[in-house]
């Protein structure tokens, strides 16, 4: 609902409540929303995180772009809680790539002419644009949790994300990429720079993805999901 309209928090979470009074537990899937949850009365929350297809995002090849780089790269629904325009207004070195479509994308082409758009993509197509970056930034207000944070480490990207996206649920702070606070784009400009100027710390974080990534598999998520309903259930 969030993703599609600008509906109220209140008529988002009374629409929940319906469905949470009578349940045993709700799955959440990242410890922010949980928490957000929680404050707002919610009980019996568990957390479950969700997983990326490895058979699809599984390290491929460039897709061969000719942009300077380095390439800086986000893949986003174009909307106004993804907060695209913070990490379009940077002033950085190489290159912007930014992979979606959304309402927003038509005045986002013709304000940004030098940002490269390619339009929605999927599968093999899309891992390729991962594959074609050097690092992943997505500065979103409001997620529940990003799959594409997810699809970015699989590719070996550092990631840099805000609290908000649901990275802290699956991206290690300072090991796999960053956490920034929300629309502060000074941090963001900070970290891109430091990889600029230390590409061995780029090289190391990269690794680091490809290792964390490969406990991002669905059999895990599958094994997270029988876990907490043992747990809801006390099984």
């Amino acid at each position: 609902l969030r993703k599609r309209a600008p509906i109220p928090e209140s008529v988002t979470y009374g629409f929940l409540r319906r469905f949470h009074a009578p349940a045993a537990a709700c799955l959440v899937p990242t410890e922010s929303m949980r928490r957000k949850l929680s404050e707002l009365g919610f009980g019996n929350l568990v957390t479950w995180t969700r997983g990326v297809d490895r058979r699809q995002f599984r390290p491929a090849e460039p897709i061969g772009l000719d942009l300077p780089g380095p390439i800086f790269l986000t893949v986003s629904r174009i909307a106004p809680e993804k907060n695209i325009e913070a990490f379009l207004d940077l002033d950085l070195p190489g290159s912007k790539l930014v992979v979606g479509d959304g309402p927003m994308l038509p005045e986002l082409i013709k304000r940004y002419p030098h940002v490269h758009f390619a339009g929605a993509q999927t599968g093999e197509a899309l891992a390729r644009y991962y594959a074609s970056a050097d690092v992943f930034v997505f500065p979103s207000l409001f997620e529940g949790l990003a799959l594409v944070t997810g699809e970015a480490l699989s590719q070996g990207l550092p990631v840099i994300t805000t609290p908000n996206s649901g990275g802290t649920d699956i991206l290690r702070d300072g090991v796999d990429g960053f956490i920034v606070p929300i629309r502060e784009p000074e941090a963001i400009t900070a970290r891109l720079l430091q990889f600029h100027a230390d590409r061995e710390l780029l090289k190391q974080m990269s690794d680091s993805a490809l290792e964390q990534a490969v406990h991002l598999n669905w059999q895990g998520c599958k094994d997270r999901t029988v876990a907490a309903v043992r747990e809801a259930l006390q099984l």
